[in-house]
């Protein structure tokens, strides 16, 4: 197993999935009229099961300390604050169809199709 051990402002948060899953940890600029400077998010999927995972999604301000240490082999995981079943068949082909129709017009306003 790997678990990523993160700590904001000195408060711990261990992660950890088993290796059939995949974990994501992101820093996201946003906006400058948004109150935060930076989104933290942590997540993780677990291939066999199609779950999603999240464990931190918070506002990181001017100043926030963040570390990361990377743990592999038996660690003892935090529970995540969210876990979601992935799509099913029906709502995979609607994101699908609708990814298809923002093709096709981006194709079409490029006169490629």
């Amino acid at each position: 197993m790997i678990a990523f051990e993160v700590e904001v402002n000195k408060r711990k948060k261990v992660i950890g999935l088993n290796d059939i899953g995949v974990l994501s940890f992101s820093l996201i600029k946003l906006p400058e009229s948004t109150n935060s400077i930076v989104k933290m998010y942590l997540g993780g999927y677990d291939v066999q099961n199609d779950l999603h995972f999240k464990w931190l999604d918070e506002d990181l301000m001017d100043g926030d300390e963040v570390s990361i240490k990377i743990h592999e082999g038996k660690y003892e995981a935090s529970s995540p604050i969210s876990v979601k079943p992935g799509e099913d068949d029906q709502e995979k082909l609607k994101r699908q169809i609708k990814y298809y129709y923002v093709l096709e017009k981006e194709l079409k306003s490029k006169n490629l199709i």
